[in-house]
C-alpha cells in the first residue's frame, strides 16, 4: 500500500513538471484523464459491446438475442468458440495502431492500454477468466526482425496478465505476402499452412485465446485456429483490439 502511494505521488509530481500528452492530438492530458489518450480522443472510439454476433463477433443491426448468431455462422461455423474485438478500426485506435505496427512506436502503448481499459466487458471478462494461455497471432522471423516488434504481442499483454502470454508455441512457417488487398480467395491461399504449432504437449487438452490486432476478414484467424486445432487445443477464443466493419 505504501509503495503504491509512493508510486501515484511520484506520478502526480512529475505531471506536474512534465504533463503528459495525448498519443493522438498531442494536447496535454489532465490528471482525470486516462495515461496516454485525452477523454476528447477517447470518446471518438466505438465500442463493440453490444448487438453482435455471439459467435464471430459481428455488429448485427437490430439484434433482439443476447445471444444472437449470424446466419454466416449458422452456415458455416468458424473454428473457435467466441471472437471478441473491442473496438471499431477507426481513428484514432487506426492511428495508433498503424504507428505500433510499422513505426515499432511503443510510446502508443498507454494509449492502447487506456482504451483496452475502458472497452473491456465484464461479458468477456468472465468468459475468458478460465483460459490456460493466450497466443499472439506471429509474425514469420524475418517479418518480425523487418517491424522490431510483434503488435499482436504487446496488445495481448495489454489485455491479459503476461504470464498467460505465449509467443512461442505458435509459429509463421513461410513468409507470406501483406494481406493488405487482397480478395478472400487470395488472402486465404496466402495463409495456407503458414502457422505451425511448435509444441503440441503444450497446448494439448488447453484452453486457448488466439490474440491479434484487427479482425479484417478473418482470415488469419481462422488459419491460427486450424493450426491450434490440429496442434490440440481443446477450445479456443478470439480476441482483437479493432475489428473493420464493412456496412452492408
Amino acid at each position: 500500500m505504501k509503495s503504491l502511494i509512493f508510486i501515484n505521488f511520484v506520478r502526480t509530481v512529475l505531471q506536474l513538471i512534465v504533463p503528459d500528452r495525448c498519443r493522438v492530438c498531442g494536447e496535454f492530458i489532465s490528471q482525470a484523464d486516462r495515461p496516454g489518450i485525452c477523454r476528447i480522443c477517447l470518446n471518438k472510439m466505438q465500442i463493440l459491446d453490444r448487438q453482435t454476433c455471439h459467435c464471430c463477433g459481428r455488429p448485427i443491426a437490430g439484434a433482439l438475442l443476447e445471444e444472437q448468431i449470424c446466419g454466416s455462422c449458422l452456415k458455416v461455423p468458424p473454428p473457435w468458440k467466441r471472437c471478441f474485438s473491442l473496438v471499431q478500426y477507426d481513428s484514432p485506435v487506426s492511428d495508433l495502431l498503424h504507428n505500433l505496427k510499422y513505426r515499432a512506436d511503443t510510446s502508443v502503448m498507454p494509449a492502447l492500454q487506456s482504451i483496452v481499459s475502458e472497452a473491456l466487458s465484464t461479458t468477456m471478462h468472465q468468459e475468458l477468466k478460465n483460459v490456460d494461455l493466450v497466443l499472439p497471432v506471429p509474425l514469420h522471423p524475418c517479418r518480425l526482425k523487418e517491424r522490431g516488434l510483434n503488435q499482436s504481442a504487446y496488445i495481448a499483454k495489454a489485455i491479459f496478465k503476461p504470464g498467460l502470454v505465449d509467443c512461442s508455441s505458435l509459429k509463421r512457417g513461410k513468409v507470406t505476402i501483406p494481406q493488405t488487398g487482397l480478395t478472400g480467395i487470395e488472402r486465404r491461399r496466402n495463409l495456407r499452412g503458414a502457422f505451425v504449432v511448435h509444441d503440441k504437449a503444450s497446448l494439448r487438452g488447453k484452453t486457448i485465446c488466439l490474440v491479434d490486432d484487427v479482425f479484417t476478414t478473418g482470415t488469419t484467424v481462422m488459419a491460427c485456429c486450424h493450426a491450434l486445432s490440429k496442434g490440440g487445443a481443446t477450445e479456443i477464443y478470439v480476441v482483437t483490439l479493432a475489428r473493420v466493419i464493412v456496412n452492408r
